[in-house]
């Protein structure tokens, strides 16, 4: 089962399976086209003081070609983030710009996906946070201002 939130409160998406309490909260990002280098750019607000890092966070990069089909997607869990995103260490908030490649290997490969393998890689991110603790409320809401 997936479950739209409201845009802001939480996420943009939480996944749920139906009858669990344990849910997966992803920030939807567009990945735009950049030309003639086969790379996306997409723009992350990272603020590592108040960054929450817990398992039931994600990140969903889509790369959305017309008329509107999710062409490439990239599902990174938030620690991931934090690890892959340059710069990151700076204690203020920036927004940060990432390039991930369509077709080529980077540090964004393993986390690269076909349309098609979406949700099955959205249910072995939910397993994940089957063992960890819900996050707390200040959590969430400095997940959601990311």
């Amino acid at each position: 089962m997936l479950t739209l939130t409201q845009r802001g409160r939480i996420g943009d998406l939480v996944v749920q399976r139906r009858g669990r309490a344990q849910a997966l909260y992803l920030q939807v990002k567009t990945a735009l086209f950049t030309p003639g280098n086969d790379r996306v750019s997409v723009r992350v607000r990272l603020n590592p003081k108040v960054f929450p890092v817990h398992p039931a966070f994600c990140y969903a990069f889509l790369f959305v070609q017309p008329p509107g089909v999710i062409a490439t997607a990239w599902l990174v869990t938030a620690a991931d983030v934090l690890r892959l995103i340059p710069g990151s260490t700076s204690t203020r908030t920036t927004i940060r710009v990432v390039h991930p490649h369509l077709h080529r290997r980077d540090e964004f490969e393993p986390y690269r996906l076909a349309p098609v393998e979406i949700g099955a890689r959205l249910l072995r991110l939910l397993d994940d946070v089957k063992q960890a603790e819900p996050p707390s409320e200040a959590a969430l809401k400095a997940f959601a201002a990311t």
